[in-house]
């Protein structure tokens, strides 16, 4: 039997024995729901008794539900202070705090009340909302835990730990505890759609399809379960219906901000980014700190070649549960708002390899203003990028320190420390032989930190170079060319990326260019299809297996004349190398590949080929093909 021990907040009160035949009037009014009849009364027993403590709780309990939450917490906090004992006026003082957006001090009103009446599910599961939305989702299990302690079954507690073992990550454990709800109450509408959300993380969007349909059948204006609705038919590539649930959710509930993020999120699919632009914009309007929404606008403004703007927006991914933890936390941050002059400042990968090589370029920035960069890569990058780019330290995953130079050391806070910099400089220098370092800074905001425009990328002919010596050796191991052109290929990238339905593609869609060409594929590892295929094409040599980092990778595709890719790291290699690369760019690309262009101001050696419809490769290799021809002529045309 569940124990609460106070009254819940909204709860309509009970008389107390003995109270008087007004006080008895105003309880039943309060239950009754008559509640400006109720609340006169209790005014008039606040006037009779200033220290009536019951009746300043009961006044703010109707303040609170007519929408009045500052006039409630000031009356609660009244309440508390009379009867300090008073579990039910801490609860609802609490409720009046997170009515205001006070999360904070709604906690520690909850756990007060807690600590009067340990016994209080309520309670528990109340604090465990609020720890849950101030980012400290352990904390929060850990009081979803203890309300099931006191009632193993309370189906608010298994939702609520659901919620936080999803925001976790921990998508099956999540998934157990709505099952749990849902094989006592199928009807548990708030744990169905839940469980259809974590079934669309684990990738079971069919199953979540289902759950939204199911909730929808009895709830049929339900914006969110239409809004996430949306989404799994977006995932589904079922564009039109996706278009019509989104739509449908935003009609339904306009004030919900994660509708018109979902919107946006199918509208961008849809290649439709005006209305994309304009529902994320709706999401900020009604909710100026959502994440999901602040980080989509960033990637469209990039996307549309808005880089002031899209490089402050993309700063909000270190906010989202969806991007990887921010690691050198401790080392003070820098984004242009101090010298560095003098200073160490250790340059940190995020993100896929391609996002390291295509932003290593910048290193060299960082030098130029007098820094000593410190570049922290993927370790099948360090070897290429310790040759290509002298005078910058170049270090593997792990090996930096997070340790500040001594003469910093009690500056954690990654402020502008311009005033007192220059005073330090020389001392700097001579402690850059430690492991110490004065800043740190992800590669990709150094574009926001150097001010970066989109006519300011440096697209140079080439920033990385391959090794002479295992360039000597993979002209051997490919030995003599023929008189067809030798072409190296990487058709699949990350098989988690979110867009990699989009981007990667099968090895059989190219066979009419397999056909034409010496090819020689270039990526490590095969998906099995396409592992399979390899059989049916005698003239595709597979290297992989030689491959031990990018710097073998980068000697092969100097062998090439030519890379075919898709959006792969293979891709960033080949045009930070300056060689000849096809990108195979989706109707619906990746930002840096922005719209509308053949071009792009990141690899001058880049050409790209775009889908024109979602899906639609069949188009994109028949402009291969006649591309290929051209450069064969040429080449042939060519002395040697």
């Amino acid at each position: 039997m569940k124990k609460t021990g106070a009254k819940a907040p909204g709860r309509a009160p009970s008389a107390s024995a003995g109270a008087s035949s007004e006080w008895q009037q105003a309880v039943a009014l309060h239950r009754a729901g008559r509640l400006d009849e109720a609340a006169r009364l209790y005014e008039r027993a606040i006037a009779r008794d200033p220290r009536h403590g019951e009746a300043h709780s009961l006044l703010g309990l109707v303040a609170l539900k007519q929408g009045d939450a500052a006039r409630a917490a000031d009356l609660l906090r009244r309440a508390t202070e009379l009867d300090p004992a008073s579990v039910g006026a801490h609860a609802n003082l609490a409720a009046a705090y997170k009515a205001l957006g006070d999360r904070a001090r709604a906690l520690r009103s909850y756990e007060t009340a807690l600590s009067l009446n340990p016994a209080y599910v309520d309670g528990w599961i109340q604090a465990g909302h609020l720890l849950g939305e101030l980012g400290q989702p352990r904390d929060a299990l850990d009081r979803y835990d203890r309300a099931l302690q006191i009632d193993a079954a309370h189906a608010g507690a298994w939702v609520g730990r659901g919620i936080t073992l999803r925001r976790l990550g921990a998508y099956a454990q999540a998934l157990a505890c709505f099952d749990r709800v849902l094989a006592r109450d199928p009807n548990r509408l708030d744990a169905r759609h839940h469980r259809g959300a974590v079934l669309l993380e684990l990738g079971r969007d069919a199953d979540a399809l289902a759950e939204f349909d199911t909730l929808l059948a009895a709830r049929p204006d339900d914006g969110p379960a239409w809004s996430s609705r949306g989404f799994a038919l977006m995932r589904l590539h079922r564009d039109a219906e996706a278009v019509a649930a989104v739509e449908r959710a935003v009609a339904v509930a306009p004030h919900y901000p994660p509708a018109w993020v979902n919107c946006g999120t199918v509208m961008l699919a849809q290649c439709r980014y005006a209305d994309a632009r304009a529902a994320f914009e709706r999401a900020l309007a009604l909710a100026p700190a959502l994440v999901d929404a602040r980080w989509n606008l960033a990637n469209l403004d990039l996307l549309e070649g808005r880089f002031d703007a899209g490089w402050r927006g993309f700063e909000a991914r270190w906010h989202s549960r969806h991007h990887e933890t921010r690691r050198h936390a401790t080392i003070p941050a820098w984004l242009g708002d101090a010298s560095i002059d003098g200073a160490r400042v250790l340059l940190w990968h995020e993100q896929g390899l391609g996002d390291t090589l295509q932003f290593c370029r910048f290193a060299r920035d960082i030098a130029a203003r007098g820094a000593s960069p410190v570049l922290e890569v993927q370790p099948a990058l360090k070897r290429l990028l310790s040759s290509s780019l002298p005078g910058i330290e170049v270090i593997e995953t792990g090996a930096a320190s997070d340790t500040t130079v001594a003469a910093d050391s009690s500056d954690t806070t990654g402020a502008s420390r311009s005033s007192s910099l220059s005073d330090a400089t020389d001392m700097r220098k001579t402690q850059n032989a430690n492991r110490a370092y004065d800043y740190a800074i992800p590669l990709m905001s150094l574009p926001l930190a150097l001010g970066q425009t989109l006519a300011s990328v440096p697209a140079e002919p080439a920033y990385l170079h391959a090794d002479p010596a295992l360039c000597a050796d993979w002209a051997a191991r490919l030995g003599p060319r023929s008189t067809r052109l030798r072409v190296g290929f990487a058709i699949s990238g990350n098989s988690t990326h979110r867009n990699d339905a989009n981007r990667s593609i099968a090895l059989r869609a190219f066979a009419p260019i397999l056909d034409r060409v010496d090819a020689v594929m270039l990526q490590k590892g095969l998906r099995d299809a396409d592992a399979h295929a390899l059989a049916d094409y005698p003239n595709v040599r597979y290297i992989g297996d030689a491959i031990a980092d990018f710097a073998d990778t980068a000697a092969a595709i100097a062998q090439c004349d030519l890379v075919i890719s898709a959006d792969t790291s293979v891709a960033h290699l080949a045009g930070a190398l300056g060689a000849r690369v096809w990108v195979l760019v989706p109707a619906n690309p990746d930002w840096r590949w922005q719209l509308g262009r053949d071009d792009t101001p990141w690899y001058a050696s880049a050409t790209l080929f775009r889908q024109t419809r979602t899906g639609d490769w069949g188009s994109v290799f028949e402009r291969i093909l006649r591309a290929l021809d051209s450069l064969d002529a040429h080449r042939r045309s060519t002395p040697p």
